[in-house]
């Protein structure tokens, strides 16, 4: 049997997903707190103001595909530069809904009063990488932000927070966008 160069390409592809899924377990594996759990979390809009602010921790943030259908997942995978950090942040915009007077991307909001995210909380640093899985039924809801319709392109910003409750900054190394189908 001969398989083409399509065939090959895709058998790559999975393969190198594969890896990294199996990668990130290992590495988590002895990191997690086994109070810890990976929590969709709604948190107030607002950033943090402090002087604890910070870049240059993103490495790098890979996402496994553009577009997220009925009965699909994506995942994303986040590295950091810290091996301080605790918490990795998925921060999801609207890239419909742009803000008039910035230009930027609004906040995708569940709740008309939170912004929609996903943190990842570990009891030590150390770990480097972190991946969360995005399924059709988590993203597919009305933008309360957005006048109830609901959202077709998606930002995610990752940001990474230390042991010393430092966060960093957007950093475009750490984002990625895809669309809902």
């Amino acid at each position: 049997m001969k398989l083409s160069k399509k065939q090959i390409i895709i058998f790559i592809v999975i393969f190198l997903l594969v890896v990294s899924f199996l990668a990130v377990i290992l590495l988590s594996k002895n990191q997690r707190d086994s109070q810890s759990k990976i929590t969709k979390q709604l948190i107030p809009t607002q950033k943090p103001s402090n002087s604890n602010s910070q870049s240059g921790n993103c490495k790098s943030v890979k996402l496994s595909g553009r577009v997220l259908s009925n009965n699909k997942l994506l995942n994303i995978i986040s590295e950091t530069k810290n091996p301080n950090v605790i918490k990795f942040l998925y921060v999801f915009l609207n890239l419909d809904n742009i803000a008039s007077d910035s230009g930027m991307p609004m906040n995708i909001r569940f709740d008309a009063q939170k912004d929609f995210k996903i943190s990842h909380k570990y009891s030590e640093g150390g770990l480097m990488m972190d991946m969360i899985s995005i399924n059709f039924a988590d993203i597919d809801k009305p933008d309360l932000n957005w006048n109830s319709k609901k959202p077709k392109h998606i930002q995610v910003n990752v940001l990474f927070e230390d042991n010393n409750g430092n966060r960093s900054v957007s950093d475009p190394k750490c984002e990625v966008s895809f669309d809902i189908e």
